[in-house]
């Protein structure tokens, strides 16, 4: 989905062809998934760039669901303390942190300690996502009362797990900030860029299919949050009886469609200065 939504594995497609391109001296270029996860990402880079080294790094195994090319590997560790390690200095061409504000305690030291670890001339990209929905015209929703014709039950259900996930994690508060502390480290990079990605909540946008998919694929996704999103919230003190009647309310607004909503990722992308 979020593949769709950027138009391929990375954006800034120039500075990450050039970073990963073959090199005359024979030396092998470096990406590194940070949170790599399911470890997709990390086997469709290795797929694109044969040439290259790509290491998918987590707190847990990783079993590919597709068997991952000799180029590519799997290691266990914590982005928030093995970039210190000296052996990750100037070690990567490419450093990948999507969707893991999650597993971040200081998101201003990771973006030091990425800099750090990428070569000069490598490349960051992040993807995270805000926690909220959007009306159609991209605005954000407003949490309204129950029976208006525009109330949003998966908003309500969304709202209230963002306010339990910056309770347990306040790098949440600061996603929007990330474009502006990039920026603050002066002259450490050479090339920025920010872009909004915006998924529609269910394939109602039929302008393109690119859309439908992404839709569908998004509405998927919303459907198991309803479900997994249940304990976090009766841990937050809510009565049962209220969450499983929001949940149920989601579901049915993510079958019936009476909205259009959108959901929002923040995607941004630096280049480290040569001769930093």
């Amino acid at each position: 989905m979020l593949k769709s939504a950027a138009g391929g594995l990375y954006l800034a497609r120039d500075a990450v062809q050039r970073a990963l391109s073959p090199r005359a001296d024979g030396s092998v270029p470096r990406a590194l998934d940070l949170g790599t996860g399911s470890g997709k990402w990390a086997v469709d880079m290795a797929k694109e760039f044969p040439h290259a080294e790509v290491v998918g790094l987590d707190l847990a195994p990783v079993n590919p669901s597709s068997k991952a090319p000799p180029n590519c590997r799997f290691i266990l560790g914590d982005c928030n303390t093995c970039l210190d390690d000296p052996s990750y200095e100037s070690g990567f061409d490419m450093i990948q942190a999507r969707c893991i504000v999650n597993g971040v305690l200081d998101y201003r030291k990771l973006l030091r300690d990425v800099w750090k670890a990428l070569k000069p001339g490598g490349v960051f990209f992040s993807i995270e996502g805000h926690l909220g929905c959007f009306d159609e015209h991209h605005r954000p929703l407003v949490v309204q009362d129950e029976g208006d014709p525009e109330y949003s039950w998966q908003h309500k259900l969304v709202t209230l797990a963002g306010e339990a996930i910056v309770a347990r994690n306040d790098q949440y508060r600061y996603l929007d900030d990330v474009p502006t502390w990039l920026k603050d480290m002066g002259d450490a990079w050479e090339d920025f860029g920010e872009r909004p990605l915006w998924i529609p909540i269910g394939a109602w946008d039929k302008s393109s299919p690119e859309l439908v998919f992404q839709g569908e694929s998004m509405r998927q996704n919303c459907l198991i949050f309803t479900e997994s999103v249940q304990p976090m919230l009766l841990l937050r003190g809510h009565p049962k009886e209220s969450v499983e009647k929001w949940a149920q309310n989601a579901r049915k607004e993510l079958e019936e469609l009476p909205l259009r909503q959108w959901s929002k990722y923040g995607a941004v992308w630096a280049v480290k200065r040569k001769g930093g």
